[in-house]
Parts: C-alpha cells; structure tokens; sequence
C-alpha cells in the first residue's frame, strides 16, 4: 500500500493530508510505514495504492507528472484528482485525467479525503455501507433527509421502507443487510427506545459487533435517564445535537445544513474507527477456534491476516479475517495478494462474522472465490463465515 502524492505546488495541501492521515493512522493504531506517502514514483507500484493529484486554478503540472499518471493509469492505480472546486475541472486538470471523477476537497475536508484513501488501502472495500435505524414517528424526515444526502456522496445507504424489495422476507433482508454494513448511524430521537424494531436492531448490531454512532437529541427539558445503548458507547460514537440544529420536530424535522456538514466530518472521521473494532473484536474468535484444534496461528504485516499450522507440519494455511461480508473486490484482492507468494498456500480462508450462514447467495460468493480454471493456484480458498458455532477447518476438502 502507498499514497502517490502530485502536489502541482500545492504543498500546503500535502502537508495537511500528511498530517491528516498520520492522525487518523495513529488513532487505529496502524503503523504508518504500512502506508508511506510519496513524492516519488516506487517500481514496483505497491499493490493497493492510490495515486492523489492536486490542482487549483493555479497549479501546473512539472515534468515528467504526465508521464507518470499515464503509468499508474495503464496499471488501474486508482488515481484521484483532488480540486478545490469541481466547477470548472476540466480547466484546472491536465486532459489525461478528464475522464476521473474529482475529490471537492472545499473549504479543508482532509478528514473525508483520508477516509477515501483508506477505503480503497487499509479498509480494502470502496463501497460505504451506513444502516440508519430510527423510529418513524419521531425521526423519519431526519432518516429520509441523511438518506438521500449519503446516497448523493457515493453511500449505500439502507432504510426499512426503502432498501427491501416488496415479497422478501422483511426481517431476514434487514438482518442480512445489516450484517455487512460499516455502522449503523442510529436516530436517537426522544422516543427512540420505545420502537421494538430499533431495540432489535440495537441488539443485532451488539451481538454482531458492528459499530454504532448515535445522533443524540438534545433534551426537552425533561430529566429522563440515558438509555443503556447511549451510556454503553465510547465518546467517539455519539454525536449530540443541540436545539439550534433541528427544524421542526417530530416525523417532519429535519437537520440544518450546519448540522448535516458537522455530521458529514463525523463519518469521515469515525468511519475507519468503527469497522476496525469489528475486525478487532473478530481476531480473538478465530485465534481460540485455531488454538483449540491444535492450530498455532502467526499474525502477519497486515492487520487481520494470519498463517497457521499444526505443530510439525510445514505445511501452512492462510486466513484473512474481513469485518464485513467478503464482495468481488475482496475476493479478487485475495486471489492476487497470494498469487504474489513465492510460495501460495495450499488452504486459504475469509473469516468474517455471518448471520445467515445457510443463505443461498454466499454459494455465489464461494464459486467466485473458486481458483481460476486453468491456472496453477491452489484448490482450496474458502469462506469461513463465522456465526458463533466451531469452525470446521480441517473437515474442508
């Protein structure tokens, strides 16, 4: 992983995202030298960089940058521009990058720009998958509201009345969304815990150990005790709201702009936070499974992978523990970061919690997951959906 940084003479802009990442690194504990960002071209390109090219209405690109851009692109390296403005692009880009969408970077948002450069690195899935639970009577013009402002910023946001196709199982569909989401952003309005269906989608995310940041209004006036769910999560995951930020009350409030883009640097920020707490959480199920079938598990550079072997046998097998639903992408990048071995390993696993293990779609998943017919990679790479019940390593072909 790297970051390529094209700064065009923009280097206070570089030296803010620098500063930006290497707070973001420090807070989830990764070690930064897992990600360095460059000024200068790395050969090889590391696999899952991602390549930032600055520019303003003044910026020019040096000699030699478009050389290089063409390199990275000729090698799908995902390459940003990053604008203070999207109006006017194509005047402020070099032509080579005219066709790629452009990061609005305003008025300083360094917190949501690192959070796409760690989506498409360390998180390893560029989708953004948000489950807003709310009670309808008193939040759901705020749910509709964030709804379709996430939607609109590249989000895939799921909501109870809009997101379950009609004759699906409601419950099932919720849960099975649920499960793969990087947080739910929780609505906790005044009368929050009397809705049976967000008390269960409460406990789910709980049990499931996805993150929850709650939008806490303020009070009315009335002394009423915090819910258990509100006292129980760390202060990086509430997000209180004051009077001011509210328009009207009830199922038709709303959030102000103010509050919205408050929120929005929240998520940018929090985001990471959240679905590394599940991957942590994840690592000790899948350490004691090993330990007690005999395995002796050696974590690896990147944070979830791991090796593991009987006692006297040289024979290893490989696990990447995921805090989501393995997709295409994750899939692919496992292929390819083992097909890099010297040596691949003969078994290879995705671990990652599972509510519905019996679902049909995760046969899908498996047949993607299926070596390549024809190639040289090693037969066995499975899923390893974890759902609270013993793994079964050593009875997969």
């Amino acid at each position: 992983m790297a970051v390529r940084l094209f700064c065009n003479g923009l280097e206070s802009w570089g030296d803010k995202f620098r500063q930006e990442l290497c707070r973001q690194l420090a807070t989830l504990q990764i070690d930064p030298t897992l990600l360095p960002v460059l000024d200068v071209d790395a050969d090889p390109i590391p696999p899952r960089s991602v390549v930032l090219y600055f520019a303003d209405n003044s910026s020019k690109s040096a000699a030699g940058d478009l050389e290089a851009l063409k390199k990275y692109i000729e090698a799908n390296v995902l390459v940003i521009p990053v604008l203070d403005s999207t109006v006017n692009a194509t005047q402020k880009l070099p032509a080579i990058l005219h066709p790629f969408n452009a990061f609005a970077l305003g008025a300083g948002n360094y917190k949501a720009l690192v959070d796409e450069v760690l989506a498409n690195t360390w998180l390893a899935r560029t989708t953004r998958k948000v489950f807003i639970s709310y009670k309808r009577s008193d939040s759901s013009g705020v749910a509709h509201a964030l709804r379709d402002l996430l939607t609109g910023r590249n989000f895939d946001v799921f909501l109870d009345d809009a997101s379950i196709q009609p004759g699906k199982n409601f419950q099932r569909e919720l849960f099975w969304w649920m499960n793969d989401a990087d947080f739910v952003l929780l609505l906790a309005s005044p009368a929050f815990t009397s809705s049976q269906w967000v008390l269960q989608e409460i406990q789910f995310a709980s049990l499931a150990t996805i993150g929850l940041l709650a939008v806490v209004w303020p009070s009315t006036g009335t002394p009423r005790p915090a819910p258990d769910v509100l006292q129980n999560l760390m202060q990086d995951q509430l997000f209180p709201l004051v009077s001011a930020d509210l328009r009207g009350s009830g199922a038709a409030g709303t959030l102000t702009d103010e509050a919205t883009s408050r929120l929005l640097v929240r998520l940018a920020e929090v985001r990471a936070r959240l679905v590394q707490r599940r991957l942590l959480s994840l690592l000790p199920y899948l350490r004691d499974n090993l330990a007690r079938k005999g395995y002796t598990p050696v974590p690896l550079d990147r944070l979830g992978d791991l090796e593991f072997a009987k006692p006297g046998e040289s024979e290893r097998s490989f696990v990447r523990v995921l805090p989501f639903r393995p997709n295409v992408e994750a899939i692919d990048e496992l292929r390819d970061d083992l097909s890099r071995l010297a040596k691949p390993p003969a078994k290879a696993f995705l671990f990652y919690q599972e509510n519905d293990v019996k679902d049909r779609r995760l046969a899908a998943l498996q047949w993607l997951l299926a070596p390549v017919r024809g190639s040289e990679q090693p037969s066995t790479y499975r899923l390893l959906p974890y759902d609270g019940a013993p793994l079964l390593i050593e009875d997969l072909p």
